[in-house]
């Protein structure tokens, strides 16, 4: 059977590209590609001959799952023209045999990067895959295993924006707290549980940007969710932590904790996490140096930015986060950062 690498940590990119644009309005759009300068070299002639043979053999599950991972590769690594047919081909290969290989999983995280930037087109496409990954032997939540959890969570996620996606706020609202209310819960019943830590920051600071209510109480609560996640870094499970496949992803979490924590008005705290981002052992690329740059930037002016909302959901985030924990020559667009001086070179 074909391995399929994971996207990201359990819950990290791909949650963090989750539900950023849930209930809020006004979050920023999808980035298109051209805005990625300095891409990751692939090769381009790679895509073009999966999705040859995927069309040569449209009943060949094995071969459209070969050419969806090539193009969530590409997509992944700054090359994001290719999400629809990575989509497409994902798509297909979970319809002709959902079991043969891990589409519903890969391509359910994969979606993450229309839905966090309010694109629902896909929402009920992701409820279907998580409906089809998710227990049905009638347990309470807090009683699943971990991998169960999880999946749980990702669906109740989509379940609420696709409530609201079908004018359905109250409903929407009522499942987001139901589901802040099980992470909590969660994570005070099972404190060993460092991937859920990640999960709970990656929805609390979700909710932070997107609820109009509650956003520096939020923000300081996915602070603390990732200061767990950070101080444990080495329990994560082996997939969430994985250098070769997302080499900048603990650096993008100790960027968005640090955020966070500003953005709550907690300078102290603030401080600490941006000397992480300068000092936390991660793979020499050009995100990291751009990661590092907004850090130094975000210490010189501390006090200007505290307590500013404007910094959530914090940068990178969306598309941008997908690429930002994954590529390692890109460079990452920074037309959403909330910057009010420039940075220093």
């Amino acid at each position: 059977m074909l391995e399929a690498r994971p996207l990201a940590p359990v819950v990290s990119a791909s949650a963090a590209c989750f539900l950023s644009a849930c209930i809020g309005a006004g979050l920023p759009g999808a980035t298109p590609a051209s805005a990625y300068q300095h891409r990751d070299p692939i090769d381009l002639s790679r895509l073009r001959t999966t999705r040859e043979q995927a069309e040569r053999r449209p009943s060949d599950a094995r071969a459209q799952f070969v050419a969806g991972m090539a193009h969530v590769r590409a997509a992944l690594r700054g090359y994001v023209q290719a999400r629809d047919p990575a989509e497409f081909y994902l798509e297909r290969a979970f319809r002709l045999d959902a079991d043969a290989f891990p589409s519903a999983r890969v391509l359910g995280r994969f979606t993450n990067m229309r839905s966090s930037v309010f694109d629902t087109s896909k929402v009920p496409l992701q409820v279907e895959l998580y409906r089809s990954m998710a227990s049905t032997d009638g347990r309470h939540p807090q009683d699943l295993m971990m991998p169960a959890f999880h999946v749980h969570g990702f669906l109740a996620a989509d379940l609420a924006l696709h409530d609201l996606a079908q004018g359905r706020a109250v409903s929407a609202w009522r499942r987001v707290r139901r589901l802040e209310r099980e992470l909590e819960a969660r994570t005070q019943a099972y404190p060993d549980e460092i991937d859920t830590f990640s999960m709970a920051g990656t929805f609390a600071s979700t909710f932070a940007a997107a609820l109009p209510l509650g956003k520096r109480k939020r923000a300081r609560q996915a602070a603390e969710y990732f200061e767990v996640q950070q101080s444990h870094w080495d329990e994560l499970s082996p997939p969430a932590r994985n250098t070769g496949w997302a080499p900048n992803t603990r650096v993008v979490f100790a960027l968005t904790q640090a955020e966070l924590w500003l953005a709550s008005g907690e300078v102290t705290q603030a401080r600490r996490a941006y000397d992480r981002v300068l000092t936390v052992a991660a793979p020499s690329t050009r995100i990291r140096a751009q990661l590092r740059r907004v850090a130094r930037h975000r210490q010189t002016h501390l006090q200007r930015y505290a307590g500013k909302t404007q910094l959530l959901p914090p940068w990178p985030h969306g598309t941008i986060s997908c690429v930002a924990c994954h590529a390692e020559e890109t460079t990452l667009p920074t037309d959403t950062l909330y910057v009010e001086a420039e940075l220093d070179p």
